[in-house]
């Protein structure tokens, strides 16, 4: 009876003795539980002693490195290092770490071999990132190229944009397309990085719609009009006017929905180029080109451009077709054109225009039609239609040019008495306060429910308190 007690006590024994053998922790474990307790001397000292009796596991390849590279032994850290990359590397900490050590050992294929072996098994943006610049820096651009293509769906906009130019300069024209359209869809408010040499393609290759309409997007979210102008630019070189016109009047972004903003920048970037006819025609499309406004200014340049350079006629015959079509919009740029003409060159500036001018003119353009009684001697139509123009605050050359004709046509106390009453019904600019006083003055008049000078102190101190509100 004694012998099966003493068998079952024995394998109780060896039971607990292999058990204990699967409790201890192996090397590397004891390794790390060194490193964890801060005993780093200790754990390389462990490691080294493994390492010197031949042990190449990829795990203590890789304790050895990183732990002599702690304690500034660079030797048997690069050895190390080195044994662990022939191997099958599988650690990105420990990769990551090893460009780390080649670069401060100025070591490039060093470097090279370490974030090539990252990318592999650990593809992340920041990886692709550090390997591309490095492969760009030492002029190995096919292998860019390469990583970017495989790596592609880690990109972001400004990579998206390097790999389409890479495609594009050795001729890839289409997978260059393929690479910025997605790079359009997926990074849409990055388009200055990427738009121009998508668009520079789309417009090569003859995709003028889908430029347009990718230009257009791209106009909205501007919050200025300087992205587009060299897209105009590049239209117009191909002859799409149609195109270029349309992407000249988007409005940017908080901008005034009428596109007159652009298009006076566009007309103004036309003419500076010599491209006066295709300015022309952008004038056609502005919305307000009243007497004094930034479109007035706009097409007073084209203008003067197309008469410098022998483009009388041309301008001549183009407001009197603007003048004569059904659009009511149409003919008030018109009546604008020949205002400008008539402001330039006077009664000979308009030549046969003079009879296009019908009964509508005073209606639209009451300063106009002053200025031409005025030259046409007939002083009292021009006091008559001066009385008509509405003078506004943010017009301050409308309303200088406004006073100058009407003090030469109206009599001093008419003058004066003009200006009370534009002043009493709210619509007398600023800038004409001081002229209102020196017209009461000369006049002689007393007004005793009017103090012009009560009015002068009255809209200083309104923009004084209007000054501090912003402040």
């Amino acid at each position: 009876m004694k012998r099966p007690l003493t068998l079952a006590v024995l394998s109780l024994a060896i039971v607990a003795g292999l058990a204990a053998v699967a409790l201890r922790p192996g090397e590397i474990e004891q390794i790390s539980m060194l490193e964890r307790d801060g005993e780093i001397e200790a754990a390389a000292r462990l490691a080294n002693r493994l390492y010197d009796g031949g042990d190449r596991r990829s795990a203590l390849l890789a304790r050895v490195f990183e732990l002599n590279h702690t304690l500034g032994n660079p030797q048997l850290a690069d050895e190390a290092l080195r044994a662990y990359l022939r191997g099958t590397p599988d650690s990105p900490q420990t990769l990551r770490k090893a460009a780390d050590f080649f670069q401060l050992q100025q070591d490039l294929e060093g470097t090279l071999s370490a974030l090539e072996s990252w990318v592999k098994i650990s593809p992340s943006f920041s990886g692709v990132e550090r390997l591309a610049r490095l492969y760009r820096l030492h002029g190995r651009f096919t292998q860019e190229e390469q990583l970017l293509l495989k790596q592609r769906h880690l990109l972001d906009a400004d990579f998206m944009t390097r790999l389409g130019g890479l495609l594009a300069q050795k001729g890839d024209s289409a997978g260059a397309l393929n690479v910025l359209r997605v790079a359009d869809e997926r990074f849409p408010g990055a388009h200055r990085q990427y738009g121009g040499l998508l668009f520079d393609l789309l417009v090569s290759g003859n995709a003028l719609d889908e430029a347009l309409r990718r230009s257009v997007g791209w106009a909205r979210q501007d919050s200025d009009h300087q992205h587009r102008m060299s897209m105009i630019l590049r239209f117009v070189e191909v002859g799409a006017k149609d195109h270029a016109l349309e992407l000249a009047g988007v409005p940017a972004a908080g901008e005034a929905p009428s596109g007159d903003l652009p298009r006076t920048a566009a007309i103004w970037l036309l003419l500076d180029r010599g491209y006066i006819d295709w300015a022309g025609a952008l004038v056609e499309r502005l919305d307000d080109t009243r007497y004094g406004r930034a479109g007035w200014s706009a097409a007073s340049g084209y203008i003067a451009m197309a008469v410098a350079t022998g483009g009388l006629g041309k301008v001549l015959t183009q407001t009197d077709r603007l003048l004569h079509t059904s659009s009511d919009q149409a003919r008030r740029i018109g009546l604008s054109l020949a205002g400008i003409l008539f402001d330039r060159w006077g009664s000979a500036g308009l030549g046969p225009l003079r009879g296009r001018l019908g009964s509508e003119l005073p209606l639209r353009d009451p300063l106009f039609a002053a200025k031409l009684a005025a030259a046409e001697k007939r002083p009292q139509l021009a006091a008559f239609y001066l009385s008509a123009v509405e003078l506004s605050e943010d017009n301050e050359l409308l309303s200088r040019d406004w006073f100058a004709l009407a003090s030469e046509h109206f009599r001093p106390t008419d003058l004066a008495r003009e200006m009370i009453q534009r002043r009493e019904a709210g619509v007398l600019p600023s800038v004409l306060i001081g002229e209102l006083q020196d017209s009461v003055r000369k006049s002689g008049l007393f007004m005793p429910r009017f103090d012009p000078f009560a009015a002068q102190r009255s809209t200083s101190e309104e923009g004084e308190r209007s000054r501090g509100a912003g402040r």
